[in-house]
């Protein structure tokens, strides 16, 4: 059984400090140069001025999530990473910031997900904000836009995080909230509903519904996808059926690159496989004799890269940088395993072809160059 409480004591957000820095530093390679070694905490000035929730399962805390409320808190990094001048026009007091969301692994995708993220809405929403702003990794993004998160600005590469996505919630839009079924919907009609921030939004990001994928249905999502590239001609999808082709593609997310975005760094932990719809990009390694990074492989149309973090859950072994803007279809482990479960013939496909092209890759010559 699960509950949600908010941490009041000095003890009490130690233990969630030590939580995070298992999660982060230990399991996920982050935060290396900011983390207490000494004391195993990890934390920041925000945390001075958060809300932290914790996650409670026996009455031992598992998980937490802190909203940070009040423009005012911004760094100069979250003006920034936010575009918050775009929503100068509100007051201080309609801005929320969430983050720090840590779970272990085995929890993930539980209902103890759900009620961290939850309440802490409804937190946030009792407050007073009616924006709440976080910023995930890529494998992420189909999960918050399912709860009713959007993307709305280009991405971004934080030396902490890797690449990241930035996407904001509006806390009253109910409209938008019933289209998509999200779980918060029932806390959010508790509220009357103020079309007139989601009307703002649309005015101010016009092309914000054409890339969330939660508000589209899976054949409309699968069509625009299949018609930027067939499995005929795609090394990665050969031999799939329609029908396995479809199933693939509404379990995917989709992202627009833009070009000298660096989507994956050597030594990160990566979750993500990415698929390139348009666009090119190049694998490159550092390397202590060299004066610049080395060119080891070039992307294109139809190409994939990641396998390696997905099959193995090691870290990256190159950065990915594109070289031009990229239009990139990706999944992630976890949705790699839904497969081998409930989709074995369509997983064995999969993985019979990135056998393939990896096998490939290493018998074809390979032509080193700096960049």
């Amino acid at each position: 059984m699960f509950s949600t409480t908010a941490a009041i004591s000095d003890e009490e957000k130690d233990v969630l400090y030590r939580l995070r820095y298992e999660v982060f530093v230990v399991e996920q390679r982050k935060y290396k140069e900011t983390a207490n070694h000494s004391d195993r905490m990890l934390r920041d000035h925000l945390d001075d001025v958060a809300e932290h929730l914790c996650l409670l399962q026996n009455d031992q805390i598992i998980g937490s999530l802190r909203q940070v409320r009040g423009r005012e808190h911004a760094s100069e990094e979250m003006w920034r990473q936010f575009g918050l001048e775009d929503f100068a026009a509100f007051p201080d007091s309609f801005f929320g910031f969430s983050g720090r969301l840590m779970l272990p692994r085995t929890e993930r995708g539980s209902l103890g997900l759900v009620n961290l993220l939850q309440t802490n809405y409804e937190r946030g929403r009792t407050a007073g904000a009616m924006f709440d702003f976080i910023v995930c990794n890529p494998h992420l993004v189909r999960l918050y836009e399912q709860l009713g998160y959007r993307r709305y600005k280009q991405h971004f590469f934080d030396p902490n995080h890797g690449y990241n996505v930035a996407m904001v919630f509006l806390a009253d839009d109910v409209p938008h909230l019933e289209d998509i079924r999200s779980p918060f919907l029932p806390v959010a009609q508790l509220w009357p509903s103020k079309p007139e921030i989601s009307q703002w939004f649309h005015q101010q990001f016009p092309d914000n519904t054409t890339i969330v994928s939660a508000v589209t249905s899976p054949e409309t999502f699968a069509k625009s996808v299949a018609e930027k590239i067939g499995a005929g001609e795609v090394p990665l999808l050969a031999e799939f059926s329609h029908d396995e082709l479809h199933a693939l593609i509404v379990a995917c997310t989709r992202l627009h690159v833009e070009a000298g975005a660096r989507l994956a760094r050597q030594g990160d932990m990566g979750e993500e496989l990415y698929l390139i719809l348009e666009g090119n990009a190049e694998a490159r390694v550092t390397d202590s004799s060299a004066a610049r990074p080395q060119v080891i492989e070039t992307f294109g149309r139809g190409d994939f890269f990641g396998e390696l973090s997905v099959l193995t859950g090691k870290p990256r072994t190159s950065d990915v940088v594109a070289t031009s803007d990229l239009d990139v279809l990706f999944f992630d482990r976890a949705t790699l395993l839904k497969f081998m479960k409930r989709k074995p013939g369509l997983a064995a496909k999969l993985l019979l072809n990135i056998a393939c092209v990896v096998a490939e890759r290493l018998h074809a010559p390979c032509e080193i160059s700096t960049a």
